[in-house]
């Protein structure tokens, strides 16, 4: 393998000098890393500037090139390879000027060289003096009056063409890789809704770049030079590197190289560096943003100038701070999985649990890879908890070593059967079912691994709580070993299940449950678990979920782990699987799928087509008025609705004048005053208990835009459900990125909008932001609820929460009844959020918000204390963004 790089890396470089278009003289001018580095500028561009899209003369812009001519991509060779190849014969341009020139062009196709005008305004101007200390320099000496002239003049077309840095926070812009990483930025770009990539990062994606929500690639500063070599081999980890990539380990045994550091320096180092490579058996790959962004010492050591680049950090301290437990690994979409420790303490729990239940582990078999049974069945033999059986059927394998190492196992722990004829996952699953002894079973893919501590943690909650259904978080298991997507789950959320098979792995139920709903249904396959857990979840409520990872699901390509939307049966078999359960229930209701695969929407006919009354409070602000009224207009398809507007010491003409031309577009509307000091929940409080005659309630903010046509029925299909409290919205800002799609109690210290600033498309942490599921809490700036229930719980609290989190407490009261909370992405609005009364700024309203924490903190006390049973105590409360803890 690496005889073949090295001589594909060789040809390369005959190549370029056989055409004399490389510069080493500019080359080396231009780079400052290479000066300082001991390789001649041709191998260093060969074996790294390549990939870094690095120029290789003056003249040559190989992002731009790559980006113009679209069969580059194609030809799957870097653009400069290209351009000597075919480019240079075809008389191709080199760079975006070198087009202008021509005048052989469109506005279309020039777009790729498109920079707006006002871009500096949404730069950060102390971060790019930062980054760019020769700016600064530049101001001193008179050449340029400030940072948005040289901006204006030359940065942004530096930035674009990976010259410069946005901020010392920023990596080298790399535009054909920011494309290539966000898809929706690809498709905005090919349906033409933005016209340049850096445009949008400029306007957009730096932002959110900083706020964790966007990968723009691209790459930081970093000197190799034999100085740092040499640092670097000091803290080099030669073993576990060469444990963490077998290819290099046996690399290294064919003599391709001395040794493990050998390797690293030659090409190691970068495969680290862009993700390519991991550094240490026990580090996931490292996003060097991340690092840098999660740790503020790191960016003030760089701001300051102690360190020169993040990645120099990681390498000699980061690793080993990691390692240590004294610094967290980086960002949400990174994880490791640790294996938990023995410790005499539970060794001891072990001893004494009252009940020692034998746990018995189901798995049908076929045509399985034998060294992944091989360590599915290895896993349980590491279990601390000793008292368990495996039950394997065959399923009349094909696969003759499939067959052979059955007939190897040896042991009396486990049973196997051979079935005769092949019954599919459904038939061997309840013969398997047959073998067991146990009262408790455990499903488990004879692919995949339990953690060592899994049936201890299982026993655990049986002894504590005498569970008949229990599961716990999960994670995937990728062909090389590296654990990735963790899956941290709520607590037991019955609409959320509805929406998504989200309990999965590990699921462990009392078998005579299993017995009693008839075990596996035949004609399910696919499915056959989301139709078991189905059925028995109509015969508990005693659910416990254990929020640890416990179960390992490999991603064998065409499993479901890898790819769900390869298996279309298993979607219609989850569908037909809740049509079935929506029957027994004697529930009048339709599934049908949901946006992504795995995902359904089970969709509740409206009975008896009740009144809803619509309450808008509003204080002036006409043309927000008129904007969100009109839109209720226009869009619901459902007609039986009033709409209470409540005038709020509104002064200006224009208000009533406006008041009086909607009150005449439709006889359902009618506006009162309530001219009383600003107090949310009084307001609303006053209009529902002295104007509403709807049965359910739909408290509306002023500043809300309807876009979805069936908002009302989506809301109220949900609010009619008797077991169902208060329902909440999917709400946009007007860029289009969330603003609500439910409410996370601790998040902040209080609460905080799942998702937040999310893009409208995103399909959230496990596509939660397109899922109907059960929140604690959502926002009032568009919620439903049941005027008995507003009644039962006496309304919003108007003497302790006049302005902020009454919506929360409202909520959290409603919940303690015992009534569900829901918040449905189906129903749909822009939120011009804070347009209508302002912000907190001055100290009573200071004041008044200090208060009104308090309050929450005290009134709702042990709710914060025990965490919201709806998100994940894994997940941080830092952050908005479902990211991992720790």
């Amino acid at each position: 393998m690496f005889n073949k790089e090295k001589n594909k890396i060789k040809k390369l470089k005959k190549r370029i000098e056989k055409s004399e278009l490389f510069d080493k003289i500019y080359y080396l001018k231009e780079y400052r890393d290479v000066r300082l580095a001991d390789i001649l500028p041709i191998d260093h561009y060969v074996n790294y500037g390549i990939k870094e899209n690095r120029k290789p003369n003056k003249d040559f812009d190989p992002i731009w090139y790559k980006e113009y001519y679209k069969d580059v991509e194609i030809d799957k060779i870097d653009s400069f390879s290209h351009y000597i190849l075919f480019g240079k014969k075809e008389n191709r341009f080199q760079n975006s000027e070198e087009l202008r020139l021509s005048g052989s062009y469109n506005e279309k196709e020039l777009n790729i060289a498109v920079i707006k005008e006002d871009l500096f305004s949404y730069v950060d101007e102390e971060s790019y003096l930062l980054a760019n200390p020769d700016i600064s320099e530049a101001i001193e000496n008179k050449i340029f009056q400030n940072a948005s002239e040289h901006f204006n003049l030359y940065g942004a077309i530096e930035i674009k063409e990976s010259k410069r840095r946005l901020g010392i926070e920023f990596p080298f812009f790399v535009e054909n890789e920011y494309i290539r990483l966000n898809n929706d930025i690809k498709n905005a770009l090919e349906n033409q809704g933005i016209d340049s990539a850096f445009n949008h990062f400029i306007e957009n994606g730096a932002k959110e770049f900083l706020a964790l929500q966007r990968n723009i690639g691209g790459y930081y500063p970093f000197d190799l030079n034999s100085s740092l070599i040499e640092k670097i081999k000091l803290v080099f980890n030669e073993e576990s590197y060469l444990d963490a990539n077998i290819d290099i380990k046996n690399a290294v045994q064919n003599n391709d190289f001395q040794n493990g550091f050998e390797h690293f320096i030659q090409n190691g180092i970068n495969e680290v560096r862009f993700g390519q490579r991991r550094i240490h058996n026990d580090l996931p790959i490292i996003s060097e943003s991340l690092y840098l962004l999660s740790n503020n010492d790191i960016l003030e050591a760089l701001k300051s100038n102690s360190i020169k680049s993040p990645y120099e950090h990681f390498l000699l301290f980061g690793i080993s701070e990691i390692l240590s437990g004294s610094r967290k690994i980086p960002g949400n979409k990174t994880y490791t999985y640790i294996n938990p420790e023995l410790t005499e303490d539970i060794k001891n729990q072990l001893e004494k649990f009252d009940y020692k239940p034998l746990i018995s582990i189901v798995m049908p078999v076929y045509n399985v890879d034998t060294k992944w049974i091989h360590l599915a069945i290895q896993s349980l033999n590491n279990q601390w908890y000793k008292n368990w059986e495996l039950c394997i059927v065959d399923d009349k394998s094909t696969k003759k070593e499939t067959i052979e190492y059955l007939k190897t196992i040896d042991s009396d722990k486990i049973k196997i059967k051979f079935l005769e004829k092949n019954l599919n996952i459904s038939g061997a699953s309840n013969e398997a079912l047959t073998l067991t002894s146990g009262g408790y079973i455990l499903l488990m893919d004879n692919d995949d691994e339990l953690t060592p501590d899994a049936l201890y943690e299982i026993v655990k909650v049986i002894n504590e709580k005498n569970a008949d259904f229990i599961y716990s978080d999960e994670d995937k298991l990728e062909m090389d070993g590296l654990f990735t997507e963790p899956h941290f789950k709520p607590d037991y959320a019955p609409d959320m299940f509805l929406s998504q098979n989200y309990i999965s792995h590990i699921g462990v139920i009392k078998k005579a449950l299993i017995e009693k709903v008839g075990g596996w249904a035949i004609g399910l396959e696919g499915s056959q678990d989301y139709d078991l857990y189905l059925k028995v979840l109509e015969h508990t409520n005693n659910i416990v979920h254990i929020p640890k990872v416990l179960y390992h699901w490999r991603k064998i390509p065409g499993s479901t782990a890898a790819e769900y939307s390869d298996k279309s049966y298993a979607q219609e078999a989850g569908t037909k699987a809740l049509n079935n359960a929506m029957k027994r229930r004697n529930i009048k209701a339709m599934a049908s799928n949901g946006k992504y695969p795995g995902t359904y929407k089970v969709a509740y006919e409206i009975e008896n087509n009740p009144l809803v009354s619509i309450v808008i409070p509003y204080k002036d602000k006409p043309e927000l008025l008129k904007m969100c009224i009109e839109s209720i207009l226009d869009k619901s398809t459902y007609q039986n609705y009033e709409i209470i507007g409540i005038s709020n010491n509104s002064e200006e003409s224009e208000t009533f004048d406006e008041m009086n031309r909607l009150k005449n577009l439709d006889n359902r509307i009618q506006f009162y005053e309530y001219n009383v000091p600003f107090n949310y929940s009084d307001i609303n409080n006053h209009a529902v208990n002295t104007y509403a005659n709807g049965e359910h309630i739909l408290l509306l903010n002023n500043d809300i835009e309807i876009i979805s046509e069936r908002w009302i029925e989506e809301m109220l299909m949900h609010s009619q459900r008797k077991e169902v409290g208060c329902v909440g919205a999917k709400l946009y800002f007007p860029n289009e990125q969330i603003q609500h799609a439910g409410v996370i109690i601790g998040i902040g210290g209080i609460a905080g909008h799942s998702h937040k600033y999310f893009e409208r498309e995103d399909p959230g942490y496990f596509s939660r932001l397109n899922l109907i599921q059960n929140f604690s809490a959502v926002t009032a700036a568009c919620l439903m609820v049941k005027k008995e229930i507003f009644d039962e719980v006496k309304g919003l609290n108007e003497i302790d929460l006049k302005i902020a989190f009454n919506d929360v407490d409202f909520c959290l009261r409603v919940q303690e009844q015992g009534y569900k909370n829901i918040f449905t992405p189906y129903c749909e609005a822009y939120h011009h959020e804070s347009i209508s009364r302002g912000a907190e700024d001055n100290s009573k309203k200071i004041e008044r918000f200090n208060k009104e924490i308090e309050f929450i903190k005290t009134r709702h006390k042990e709710f914060l204390k025990k965490g919201d049973p709806f998100y994940n105590v894994n997940l941080t409360l830092d952050h908005e963004n479902f990211e991992v803890e720790g």
